[in-house]
């Protein structure tokens, strides 16, 4: 981390980094846990200034405009078993209300706020 002393950032977190069972993508699940990535998080806070960041990469439901996308998404994406949307949300809101504090320096309350509204 001396090499982000003082330096500004931004911090991009893409949900298919985690676990499947903590977070629902459309891509292949990577092997990290919540935990593991607000760790990070806050390893990075502590040596550089964090000025803004997202959280990405949540499970929807494709639309193509064009036939040529929906068979280049085919050849694209790894064949996953379909989740429920019910499910897909309150998957990714938890793990939102996880990493979203260690991002931000907030609190978790604020995380996913935009969800429970909708």
């Amino acid at each position: 981390m001396e090499g982000l002393a003082g330096e500004k950032v931004y911090v991009t977190v893409d949900l298919d980094c985690l676990r499947a069972e903590e977070a629902a993508t459309n891509w292949e699940s990577g092997l990290f846990s919540t935990e593991d990535i607000a760790w990070a998080l806050r390893q990075i806070s502590a040596a550089a200034e964090v000025i803004g960041g997202d959280v990405c990469g949540a499970c929807s439901a494709p639309q193509y405009a064009r036939w040529k996308q929906r068979i280049e998404a085919t050849l694209d994406h790894p064949r996953l078993e379909a989740i429920d949307p019910a499910q897909a949300l309150a998957r990714n809101t938890r793990a939102l209300r996880a990493i979203w504090p260690a991002l931000t320096g907030g609190h978790e309350e604020d995380a996913g706020a935009e969800q429970q509204d909708a």
